[in-house]
């Protein structure tokens, strides 16, 4: 069972903050060139859970062309 949620956000935490290096840019020209992650917290009945998404921005050789 899927519960609705509020999402939350704290950015007053007063710690160091890394800079947007892609500025929403996910091209790259070759392989291995541009990472990207994403952690989030979730909450159980048990306490807080954690998941950590980390992994390369996929190459992307040509673009798609309808016709």
């Amino acid at each position: 069972m899927i519960l609705p949620s509020n999402t939350v956000s704290y950015r007053a935490h007063g710690l160091p903050v890394s800079e947007n290096l892609l500025e929403q840019d996910f091209y790259a020209s070759g392989p291995n060139q541009k990472w990207a992650g994403d952690i989030t917290y979730l909450r159980t009945d048990e306490g807080w859970l954690w998941s950590l998404a980390c992994g390369h921005v996929p190459l992307l050789a040509s673009p798609c062309h309808h016709a």
